[in-house]
C-alpha cells in the first residue's frame, strides 16, 4: 500500500481542497488516503497536484487485535489496522 505525506510536516494527505488553484491538501497524523499500487499512488500525486513538500511513501498494514493475531484466516478477516510510517500512527480511511 501507499500513501502521499508532507515531507516538512511529516502528515498524510487525506483529500484535495480543489476551490483554490494551485490545490490545497488536506492533512492529518490520523487520517489518510492508500493506494493499492504505486501506479494509482502516482496518477493521484499527479491528480492532485501535490508540490515538491510531498512525496509517496510505502506503508504497511498491522494487526492490533490480539484476538486474531493467531488466526490461520486472518486475511479473510475484516479488522482494524494501523499504518506506521517513521514511528507516527495513522489511521486508514473507512475505519
Amino acid at each position: 500500500m501507499f500513501a502521499i505525506i508532507n515531507k516538512r510536516t511529516l502528515k498524510f494527505v487525506y483529500g484535495t481542497d480543489y476551490r483554490y488553484h494551485p490545490y490545497h491538501q488536506r492533512t492529518s497524523y490520523d487520517w489518510m488516503l492508500t493506494m493499492p499500487d504505486i501506479e494509482k499512488a502516482e496518477y493521484e500525486f499527479r491528480h492532485r497536484q501535490c508540490g515538491k513538500d510531498y512525496v509517496i511513501v510505502e506503508i504497511a498494514p498491522l494487526i492490533i487485535d490480539k484476538k486474531f493475531r493467531k488466526d490461520p484466516r486472518i486475511k479473510e478477516l475484516n479488522f482494524r489496522r494501523l499504518c506506521i510510517f517513521s514511528g507516527l500512527i495513522g489511521g486508514t480511511n473507512g475505519l
